[in-house]
């Protein structure tokens, strides 16, 4: 009997604070009051008229204030609203006529952003923004009082954001049209010390510009200590995905990153940035204006980044690289890109370097490549005609330059290195038709070369390169340069052919370079354009190398005969001296 009379009581209590609780609901959370607690700060705050469609109490559902809209300057258009805006409290404040918020829930909240042809945004106009800072002089509310009238306290455990949207527009053209649908749940705890949170964002941005209409989904967790989000880029059939995390982002901030893509068309990609519009003459402008400060101002220094890039294949034209990998990191001014690798036409690339931020941009590194089937490389360029058909390349390279505006990036660009092609067979290339046609022999056109290796230098805006050629048909050694922006050839070379190949040109010549040997050395030069060079025979070299082999002939003769009719008599070594007087006087000193 005792328990029931417990039970009776205590059912009793419920009954009577559920029934204050509603009519604290119903008398004091009215229509007028809650418009009243929302409209006029917020008016005041943003300097904008600001309108509630309709507000519902219920005792257990929470407050729903429906319709919320805030106008633009103009009080014409919309700026900001909320279709539903649901806010959830504590039942027992309720009875002290407090109203202690647990949860927020916006229902397809919208914002517009516009900017004009003047380049002034909607937003520049909000009260919030033109507000004077805080100077901490005012006298602060005591803990746990109202301050202004105001019966509400903050405890939110969970904030919800459903069907976001935020619209931009620009008529300038300097940023594209972007619609961003989104959606937020966090979670907070603000009790026990300092806060914490943790939550999710998910979002889909879809932009256009110049034609182009990327989307970009995005997968978002963070927390007080941590952000990590997931973004995926398609462009027309072109996707690929950027994971970051960010770490103590409140105070040291460290960023990984990761770029992944099963497969990138760099011909489309390419194509596509091609079709974006030119900067508006008001961007360019205001970036004329600011480029003195950006000139003097000191180089950047990026914050801590680690990250990786993995893609499976890339295409241009028809070559394909696969498995292309590389980490890099930053330290101060200066970017590293680490174990970049890659593998395409058969064989693999490697290297590394090193981009300061200077300006103008500096950069330096190592590049190696190996077994790069030469003909697989212009079957993917799809260079048609002769040229180099087939054999395995290899090039090593240390680099270094800056500034990456053409041609000035050809002066201050600095690299050395060697290079072999094995097993080359060359066909019907516009220099060996040359070679052909200054040796007077067709079968030159053609040549078939067990190696061809040599040294290269990259300097003071031209290509200097040494190296050695040898095959069936012929041995070449060649040293000389190429102008990097004007593509002007000034190349010595000199080619060992047989003395047959020589007669075809002048048997008086092929006699007198030939000697006892059955090769002769024939000087050319290759001048003129990259396009349409010209070869010919070097006739000062020429006559050089004929007034030494017949030195060399009449010197061996003369050793004959004085060995012959004198032998080794001591006035041997006077002849000699005299013969050798003699035969300089005829040819020179053609050591």
């Amino acid at each position: 009997m005792k328990m029931k009379k417990i039970l009776i009581s205590v059912a009793a209590v419920i009954v009577v604070a559920f029934a204050a609780a509603f009519v604290t609901v119903h008398l004091y959370l009215t229509d007028e009051r809650i418009k009243s607690l929302v409209v006029p700060p917020a008016e005041k705050a943003l300097g904008r008229k600001v309108e509630i469609g309709g507000v519902s109490v219920s005792l257990f559902s929470g407050i729903e204030v429906r319709g919320l809209a805030v106008a633009e300057a103009d009080d014409r258009n919309v700026f900001a609203s909320i279709d539903s805006l649901v806010i959830k409290y504590r039942l027992l404040p309720l009875l002290r006529k407090k109203i202690e918020i647990s949860r927020v829930i916006l229902e397809r909240p919208q914002i517009r952003i516009s900017r004009d042809k003047t380049g002034k945004f909607n937003f520049s106009s909000l009260a919030i923004l033109a507000a004077p800072a805080a100077t901490g002089g005012g006298k602060k509310p005591a803990a746990g009082k109202e301050t202004g009238g105001s019966a509400i306290s903050l405890g939110i455990e969970k904030i919800a954001i459903r069907g976001g949207r935020i619209l931009v527009s620009d008529r300038t053209g300097a940023i594209p049209d972007t619609e961003t649908d989104f959606d937020i749940d966090m979670n907070l705890e603000l009790s026990g010390g300092a806060p914490s949170f943790n939550g999710r964002a998910r979002a889909t941005v879809r932009s256009e510009y110049g034609g182009l209409r990327p989307v970009v989904k995005v997968n978002a967790d963070f927390d007080q200590e941590r952000v990590r989000a997931e973004f995926g880029l398609e462009l027309d059939s072109e996707k690929m995905k950027l994971a970051a995390t960010v770490r103590s982002y409140r105070k040291d901030p460290v960023t990984e990153l990761a770029f992944t893509a099963d497969r990138l068309n760099v011909e489309k990609l390419v194509a596509l940035a091609a079709r974006l519009p030119e900067k508006p003459a008001a961007a360019k402008a205001e970036s004329a204006g600011n480029s003195s400060a950006e000139k003097a101002a000191a180089p950047p220094e990026l914050p801590p980044v680690t990250g990786r890039i993995a893609i499976g294949r890339l295409t241009y034209l028809d070559l394909e690289a696969k498995d292309i990998a590389a980490s890099f990191h930053t330290d101060s001014d200066k970017l590293f890109i680490d174990g970049l690798a890659l593998a395409t036409c058969g064989g693999r690339i490697n290297g590394k370097t090193i981009l300061t931020l200077s300006d103008p941009i500096a950069y330096e590194g190592k590049m190696a490549a190996e077994n790069i089937s030469i003909a697989a490389l212009r079957k993917g360029l799809r260079q048609a005609g002769g040229g180099i058909a087939d054999g395995k390349a290899a090039v090593d390279a240390t680099f270094s330059g800056r500034g990456a505006a053409w041609p000035k990036l050809a002066d201050h660009l600095f690299a050395s290195g060697a290079y072999s092609l094995k097993q080359a067979r060359i066909t019907r290339n516009p220099y060996t038709e040359l070679l052909a046609a200054a040796l007077n022999d067709p079968a030159l056109a053609e040549l078939t070369a067990s190696d061809l290796k040599g040294d290269y230098e990259v300097k003071n805006g031209r290509l200097w390169l040494s190296g050695a050629l040898a095959s069936r048909e012929i041995g070449l050694t060649g040293k000389g340069s190429v102008g990097i922006v004007a593509a002007d050839l000034d190349f010595r070379i000199t080619a060992a052919v047989p003395a047959a190949t020589a007669a075809k040109i002048s048997p008086e010549l092929a006699r007198n370079l030939a000697g006892d040997g059955k090769t002769v050395k024939l000087g050319l030069i290759l001048r003129g354009p990259a396009r349409a060079p010209r070869l010919g025979l070097d006739r000062a070299r020429l006559r050089n190398a004929a007034k030494k082999q017949a030195r060399q002939r009449a010197a061996a003769e003369a050793e004959k005969l004085i060995s012959k009719e004198i032998g080794d008599r001591p006035e041997a070594e006077l002849v000699r001296g005299a013969a050798g007087a003699l035969l300089n006087g005829l040819f020179g000193n053609s050591k």
